[in-house]
């Protein structure tokens, strides 16, 4: 069997495959925490429209960033409160 490189946080949160970016955003949560590198990966998600699990992945990187304490989500999306309301 082939190894498999294993991808950092950073660069699942980086990658061009939108499982991979869900992937590095779950990683963030399960650690509750990251680093500034990965918080600015974060961030950037949050303009990403790509849908996986029935939600954009935007609509996981708001609620990912509030849980974490970086920002407070402020909107009235219901998909991203429920994502807070499920993590806290």
């Amino acid at each position: 069997m082939k190894d498999v490189k294993q991808l950092t946080t950073l660069e699942k949160l980086n990658s061009g495959g939108a499982a991979y970016r869900l992937n590095g955003l779950v990683t963030c949560l399960d650690a509750r925490t990251a680093t500034e590198e990965e918080i600015a990966a974060i961030k950037r998600l949050k303009d990403d429209t790509f849908v996986l699990a029935g939600r954009p992945i935007s609509a996981y990187a708001y609620a990912i960033l509030d849980v974490l304490g970086v920002e407070s989500y402020q909107g009235d999306d219901w998909m991203v409160l429920d994502l807070i309301k499920a993590w806290k």
